[in-house]
């Protein structure tokens, strides 16, 4: 990958300041008032938020679950660092989407009663599976694992979870549930820019962009009606600007 295309993203380093000066706490922001506000929303409303937080619920658990691997498959000490540090920040995005279901969900309703089945595999199913592979000899390559992570699942779902998801909390005076995942969409970016980086450091790193692109529309729609069609549209023209700007498309 060229020179200029590298210049275009943060370094390694970099990317590990950004995690240090970012920490808060999940326990720390104040429900109250989003407690005091949920039972008047409408069932509309309240459908919608508890599917998105079901989606969350579901992607944040594995993803801080499987990340692990990564890291151990990572040759050079300073990605394998970036990686480590992303997992504690994973462990806490957990943290943070219990503490939220734990609040406003019904005790003991199961998330995945509230997705779409292929939006479950995608977490349950297809990410373990390229995390248990990612360090072999014969397995997928940390370029592969790279672009469902970092690319598809946080890069493409999770960006139109969290915008949806910010629109509906703010337009309901949740502004407990508005900061959580706000904060969470301030580590993300970082982490979809780490994303691109390796792909950008890596020599297979177009043609696993190009599947990436290909496999976003299907992976995004996964959503169903929680996430508004042309939101939809909206992250998959910026996964294709993105691609572009660092020379992936």
């Amino acid at each position: 990958m060229s020179t200029v295309a590298r210049t275009r993203l943060p370094d390694y380093e970099h990317l590990l300041g950004i995690s240090a000066r970012g920490s808060w706490d999940p326990d720390a922001i104040d429900l109250h008032q989003d407690l005091l506000r949920w039972p008047s929303l409408g069932s509309r409303p309240r459908r919608r938020l508890l599917g998105l937080l079901a989606g969350f619920l579901v992607g944040e658990q594995a993803v801080a679950e499987h990340l692990a691997p990564f890291a151990l498959a990572a040759e050079d000490p300073r990605l394998a660092a970036v990686l480590r540090a992303q997992h504690g920040e994973e462990e806490r995005h957990a943290r943070a989407i219990e503490r939220l279901w734990a609040a406003f969900a019904t005790p003991g309703q199961d998330p995945r009663e509230l997705l779409d089945p292929g939006f479950v595999a995608l977490f349950h199913e297809r990410l373990p599976a390229i995390a248990a592979t990612v360090g072999d000899q014969d397995g997928p390559g940390l370029g592969t694992a790279v672009a469902l992570y970092h690319g598809l699942l946080e890069g493409v779902i999770f960006l139109a979870g969290q915008h949806a998801l910010v629109d509906l909390a703010t337009d309901h005076a949740l502004p407990g549930l508005t900061e959580i995942v706000e904060r969470i969409q301030r580590d993300e970016r970082w982490h979809v820019s780490l994303g691109m980086r390796i792909l950008v450091d890596r020599p297979d790193g177009p043609a696993v962009a190009r599947r990436l692109a290909d496999e976003a529309p299907a992976a995004v729609a996964g959503w169903g009606d929680l996430v508004d069609p042309a939101l939809r549209d909206d992250v998959i023209a910026a996964l294709g600007r993105r691609l572009r700007t660092v020379g992936l498309a």
